[in-house]
């Protein structure tokens, strides 16, 4: 089976953190972790998760990178939206209403941690009268929360959509 080699961002905007691409970081294992700001399993798991590999493995070369796509709810998975969660730490929408829910934030939708990788907005584009995040799709992922893993040499290694309990032996595969 032919190794797929990892596609560059489409980011219309980094929000946050060292604005490098693939092609840049490769001689080291990279996680993209996908998500929507409307998306409360995106909270839940696929960012803590993404958070805990980045303070576990970023020491052993692990690059980390968040892409804020959309699929869906234009109106939520914005510009606009994902500046409100880098610059002020706050969720919107149903992350809000679950995570206040389950006690994890307060009234004003402040997360208890905060992001410590890139993040960038992922290039809203339209594909056969669809709107969607143009890199989401260039990797054909099905969902949020979704992670990419890169090798190495820059062939994705893994995708996974959901919670995935082995994805932390995946990375220390790649290290």
């Amino acid at each position: 089976m032919e190794k797929e080699k990892a596609k560059n961002l489409h980011i219309e905007q980094w929000v946050q953190g060292d604005k490098k691409n693939i092609e840049e970081l490769k001689g080291n294992p990279i996680l993209i972790e996908f998500f929507q700001l409307n998306c409360p399993g995106c909270f839940l798991y696929g960012i803590p998760e993404a958070i805990k590999f980045y303070k576990l493995y970023s020491s052993k070369g692990l690059k980390v990178i968040g892409v804020s796509t959309a699929f869906e709810d234009f109106d939520k998975n914005n510009l606009e939206n994902l500046k409100l969660l880098i610059n002020e730490n706050k969720v919107i929408g149903a992350p809000k209403l679950i995570l206040k829910e389950k006690g994890l934030v307060e009234e004003d939708g402040v997360l208890p941690f905060k992001i410590p990788f890139p993040v960038g907005m992922d290039e809203i584009t339209e594909i056969n009268g669809f709107k969607i995040g143009k890199t989401f799709y260039e990797y054909g992922l099905q969902g949020t929360p979704s992670a990419v893993l890169i090798d190495k040499e820059g062939f994705i290694a893994h995708k996974v959509f959901g919670y995935h309990p082995n994805l932390e032996d995946m990375i220390k595969e790649l290290l």
